[in-house]
């Protein structure tokens, strides 16, 4: 399944970190799915936080 890229712009705005502590094992479970969904952990990351934030406020995009 093809991903949709970002634009330049939207990409750029991306300037706020949250650290988060994993164990090893989560770690490597993390890694792997981002892996099958072909992205980086931290856009893999971002993208299932901000989803299921969404959805426990019942908000749509």
């Amino acid at each position: 399944m093809a991903k949709s890229k970002k634009r330049k712009s939207e990409q750029s705005k991306l300037s706020e970190r949250i650290n988060l502590r994993v164990s090893e094992k989560e770690l490597a479970l993390l890694e792997k799915a981002a892996e099958q969904d072909d992205r980086s952990l931290s856009n893999w990351a971002r993208r299932v936080l901000v989803h299921e934030a969404r959805r426990q406020l019942g908000k749509k995009d």
